[in-house]
């Protein structure tokens, strides 16, 4: 009998230390993510202040595109390969000249998107009429 209750006192202990470490894990991670964020969105600053100063939607730079060219944009967009990049929803395609650099939206393509600042560096045409934003990805937000 007491070999049975050291293993479960033994056991017991495994239990909280790894929970001690998750917890652990856990906050260290968190502190990483929001040091991360505010060391990374430095440089940005003026960038996400126009964007913010602006606030174009899709529609304004689609219609109005040499007014916009160059300006920066803060969009919800998904991105769930090269060829299916939207603002919002599907309607709305963009083009993305440094698409590897672009993070993937893994989620529901109706309900996932996620904060970029972007730049608008042309509106083109395609065959069938359709105008499409071509941007660059500057940084996830």
């Amino acid at each position: 009998m007491p070999l049975l209750k050291s293993a479960k006192f033994i056991l017991y202990w495994l239990k909280a230390v790894a929970a001690g470490l998750l917890i652990a894990l856990s906050v260290f991670v968190v502190v990483m993510a929001v040091a991360g964020k505010s060391r990374s969105s430095g440089p940005f600053k003026p960038m996400i202040s126009e964007a913010k100063a602006l606030d174009l939607t899709y529609e304004q730079v689609v219609s109005a595109p040499a007014k916009y060219l160059e300006k920066h944009v803060i969009w919800c967009v998904q991105n769930r390969s090269r060829e299916a990049v939207y603002y919002l929803d599907e309607p709305r395609r963009l083009t993305v000249e440094n698409h590897p650099q672009m993070p993937l939206v893994i989620g529901s393509k109706h309900s996932s998107c996620e904060k970029m600042l972007l730049q608008i560096k042309a509106v083109n045409r395609t065959y069938s009429g359709s105008v499409i934003p071509e941007v660059k990805f500057i940084s996830a937000l």
